[in-house]
């Protein structure tokens, strides 16, 4: 994505550089920062967002994930490689890593390349970035997702011989930096988390710009004003974002005696004057500070950065009892651009009036138990600034006063207030561009001359109860972009000009049956959205409109597409979901006769298809395809030819598993899978073996997932014959495991499942339970009974579950072990106690399986004292259970008394009714084995017979 900031932003950075006197080198190394490490602000208006959106696409930012060899070759075809400039790899196979890099050898402008392997896909062994990376002769910022295979030495040394690298960011990079390892000395700007920081010898380092942040349950010991200290040995530090910095003595902010942008969120020791000791900071030009819910912090030496151009405060408790302290941003007269969010204000003092130069305000969530009743207002001096651009106020106000003193007003945002009618003095506005006053109060018609805005560029009334269109909007000529989505309008007035300059219409969730007539006058019109109206029919002329790029019309009713829509080149994306009555002809002149310049994403879904058409050129379409929920049986053989497949085929009637169905075509290899499982004997595509295993590993674990066994374990053993490396790098082997074990291979299920529990680093807790039955059953079907048990006692002490402990107990005692089979006995009820004291408000759930493992553990006295103690409305939830319990315990105490014992239980069952879905394995497992005489082995049995 291209970086979106207002024009205000945009003048800022412009007069740093120049005000700095960088050179070509440093202005690039600002750029890469806040274009990929810096958060940037939301656009000033909605047209900049779609505009980078739905921009002529340039080639210069590259997704390589799925069918990473397809785009790479065909931007080597087309002879794109000069304009790619930042490249995104996800991967998980190494072999595949290596020739995506060679490949992008050709690319030589890449300046910016990110890796991942994600979080629930990753290679399965310590692997190296391929040697490639180095070879990329413009390559000036690396960042690396997840990767927590990915060795850190080896890549902290892989970066270090890029001859031009200037930033990375290693924030989300999983694997732990070794302690004292370096980064390459010539970087300008690094993105850390805090343990990193720590781990990092920056002795050597001279960063320009710097984000530091602290991962939740990752990074451990927050509380180190080390890190601190460390940035501050940078004398060349002129940048710094830092998440839960600790500060305890702020006499260390008079080191950073270049720092002219700061953004701190800070964690405070006891004492701390964070805001003086920030004072000392003189260079300072711009100040963010996030987070402070300490109200003894003191704000009254705000007055003290009087070089202040921009200041952002963010979640801050001390001004709900202090709002005087607010008084001194009045001080800070060279202020451009003030922020302020979530700052509890019940009123605001009056500090605008000395602002003259300021440009942009911003208020957003600041008031307390805000409502439409509040009566807030704002200083009425911030109405009649004379240089002010950019105004935003959000759930702040119900009324506005008139803004006809702010002269110079191109931006006003009133999102989320509850204002009634359009503030006064609005049309009068010479400079306003754009104008949101979405979710307020605003209901029926909108009497307001809005032909009179004719600066405007950029209109949203969204998500209001506006009935009737508003009158004169159709005469905006200049207007960009509208969004009137999720009002209630039901008629559009017709056009009458051809010189709209409209790029952005969004009308979706409202009570529309047509769009207007001379739809064809809107000829610059790129994105139109009117999902969910309910439109009967689109106007005839809209197939002229050439510069569409995306079209929406999701839960229509439509029954034909305007004739020439598909002629149109430029689609990029249609949404025709859920229109039924959609013509198959129709949608195959718009999808599939003519290809488009670009990747068109075309959703399908639920519309009814029951075939696809064969005459077409497949070998030139390249879309992503939704056709999920049709009746599809088959498909053509000539789509076979496709160079580039992106489709989802699920809940459709075609003749192949489950499982292929939810896998996707995301390649070549998945759609010579599934036409292969389609019976179809075709050479295209062509494939080699390595693109087939890698397609059949993934195959293997869909085909898992959906029971498909036997399929499974067949692809995993083609795969394997195939490739053995890229099987080996791509199998999932808690898929094959399962798989093996279903199909009663039970050798080797336990040969892999066994290699997966050994050698995967983090096992989802939602499949360890699903590996330890499999693999213990898998040994008592070998007749290994001891391996059997085994196993369960290495998930338990490995994995802390009681259920765990109680399965190795009662293998144990069934192999005659007893003194193992008394020791996980004992371990099992201590730690069902603990998950029945952990949770108070579930105690009625977990007390059964507690009193159950008790019985097990030869203590029944204590199953009696334990329902007898606790609350007889927290185990009445379910009393039948407890009565059984009870009973159980009872014999168990005293044998002799089982007659009295059984009729007063057939009371109870009379009274309560019998236990249901209780199960009864474990339990008679243990009576089975246990050393009680064969008697009361007797009677358990028929308290149980007695439940069913």
């Amino acid at each position: 994505m291209k970086a979106r900031r207002s024009s205000f932003n945009f003048l800022i950075l412009i007069t740093v550089l120049l005000f700095s006197g960088l050179n070509t080198f440093a202005q690039t190394d600002l750029e890469l920062y806040s274009k990929y490490v810096q958060e940037n602000e939301s656009s000033s208006t909605m047209l900049h967002t779609y505009r980078d959106k739905y921009a002529e696409p340039d080639y210069e930012n590259v997704s390589l994930q799925g069918a990473a060899y397809q785009t790479l070759f065909q931007l080597i075809k087309d002879k794109r490689q000069a304009e790619v400039r930042n490249v995104y790899v996800s991967n998980t196979d190494t072999t595949d890593l290596v020739k995506i890099f060679k490949l992008l050898r050709q690319f030589p402008k890449i300046a910016v390349l990110s890796f991942s392997t994600g979080y629930e896909t990753r290679i399965k062994k310590q692997y190296s970035l391929p040697e490639d990376i180095t070879k990329l002769p413009n390559l000036k910022f690396v960042r690396i997702y997840g990767a927590d295979n990915l060795n850190a030495a080896d890549l902290l040394s892989t970066l270090r011989k890029i001859p031009l690298l200037r930033g990375v960011d290693l924030l989300d990079y999983r694997n732990e930096i070794p302690v004292n390892e370096t980064l390459p000395g010539q970087l300008a700007f690094v993105k850390l988390s805090t343990s990193q920081l720590k781990n990092l010898n920056t002795d050597n380092d001279d960063w320009r710009f710097a984000r530091i942040q602290q991962r939740v349950g990752v990074d451990d010991n927050p509380k180190d004003e080390d890190l601190l200290h460390k940035l501050a040995n940078m004398k060349s530090l002129e940048i710094l974002d830092f998440q839960s910095c600790y500060v305890t003595d702020g006499d260390i902010f008079k080191r950073f005696t270049k720092l002219r942008k700061l953004t701190i969120e800070p964690l405070l020791k006891d004492g701390a004057k964070f805001v003086t000791s920030l004072s000392t900071l003189t260079s300072l030009k711009e100040l963010s500070i996030k987070g402070i819910l300490d109200t003894s912090q003191s704000f009254s030496d705000l007055d003290k950065f009087q070089d202040l151009e921009l200041l952002d405060l963010r979640y801050i408790t001390r001004f709900q009892s202090h709002p005087e302290e607010l008084e001194n941003i009045g001080k800070l007269t060279k202020l451009r651009s003030l922020a302020m969010y979530s700052c509890n204000l019940s009123f605001c003092p009056d500090f605008f009036s000395s602002l003259k130069m300021l440009e942009s305000f911003t208020f957003k969530f600041n008031l307390t138990n805000w409502n439409k009743e509040n009566g807030f207002m704002l200083p009425a001096s911030l109405y009649i600034l004379p240089e002010l651009k950019s105004l935003t106020i959000w759930k702040g106000i119900s009324e506005l006063p008139s803004i006809l003193n702010l002269a110079k007003l191109e931006v006003l945002d009133l999102n989320y207030n509850h204002l009634k009618s359009v503030p006064d003095g609005l049309s009068n506005s010479k400079f306003l561009k754009s104008l949101s006053l979405s979710d307020n109060l605003f209901e029926g018609s909108l009497n307001n001359r809005w032909g009179d805005f004719t600066t405007l560029e950029s209109l949203d009334l969204s998500r209001n109860k506006i009935s009737v269109y508003p009158e004169g909007l159709q005469h905006l000529y200049q207007l960009k972009y509208l969004n009137l989505a999720s009002n209630n309008i039901i008629k559009i007035p017709q056009l009458h000009v051809n010189t709209y300059q409209l790029r952005v219409f969004l009308i979706d969730n409202n009570k529309l049956d047509n769009l207007p007539e001379n739809f064809r006058f809107y000829k610059k019109l790129e994105v139109l959205s009117a999902n969910y109206c309910g439109l009967n029919s689109l106007p005839s002329d809209m197939g002229s409109l050439r510069q569409l790029k995306e079209i929406n019309l999701q839960g229509s009713h439509l029954k034909i597409l305007p004739y020439g829509m598909g002629s149109n080149s430029n689609l990029t994306r249609i949404n025709l979901q859920g229109n039924t009555e959609l013509q198959e002809e129709s949608i195959f002149d718009v999808i599939f006769r003519s290809p488009k310049k670009h990747f068109l994403w075309a959703d399908l879904a639920n519309t009814g298809l029951k075939t696809l058409p064969a005459n077409v050129p497949w070998e030139r379409l390249k879309f992503v395809l939704e056709l999920s929920g049709n009746h599809l049986k088959t498909l053509p053989v000539e789509m076979a030819k496709m160079e580039w497949f992106n489709i989802n085929l699920r809940n459709n009637p075609l003749p192949v598993d489950t499982g292929f169905m939810e896998m996707e075509i995301t390649s070549r290899a998945d759609a010579k899978i599934f036409f292969q499982e389609l019976g179809y004997k075709t050479k295209e595509p062509k494939v080699n073996s390595n693109e087939m295993a890698i397609s059949m590993t993934k195959a293997v674990n869909f085909l898992t997932r959906y029971h498909s066994f036997e399929k499974a374990v067949k692809y995993a053993k083609k795969a394997n014959e195939l490739d053995s490396n890229a099987y080996n790098q791509n199998i999932n082997r808690y898929s094959l495991g399962m798989s093996l074990y279903k199909t009663k291979n039970y050798k080797e299920a336990t040969l892999v499942l066994n290699k997966y529990i050994l050698h995967e680093t983090h096992i989802p807790s939602g499949l360890i339970n699903d590996i330890e039955l499999a693999l213990s059953a898998s040994f008592n079907e070998l007749g290994q009974k001891r391996k059997a048990a085994d196993i369960h006692a290495y998930f338990a002490n490995k994995h802390s579950k009681p259920q765990s402990f109680l399965y190795a107990a009662l293998d144990f005692l069934e192999l005659k072990e007893i003194a193992l089979s008394n020791k996980y006995l004992d371990e099992a009820s201590l730690m069902s106690k603990a998950e029945y004291d952990r949770f108070p408000g579930s105690k009625g759930f977990y007390i059964y399986d507690y009193a159950e493992i008790l019985l097990m553990a030869n203590k029944p006295a204590q199953v009696v004292k334990l329902f007898k103690e606790e609350d007889p409305k927290l185990t009445g939830q379910n009393r039948a259970y407890r009565d059984y319990l009870e009973a159980v315990a009872s014999l168990m105490v005293n044998p002799d008394n089982y007659e009295q014992l059984k009729k007063e239980y057939i009371t109870k069952l009379n009274n309560n009714g019998k236990m249901k879905d209780w199960n009864y394995d474990n339990f008679n497992r243990w009576v089975k084995a246990s050393d009680r005489s064969s008697k009361e082995k007797e009677y358990l049995y028929e308290l149980e017979k007695l439940n069913k």
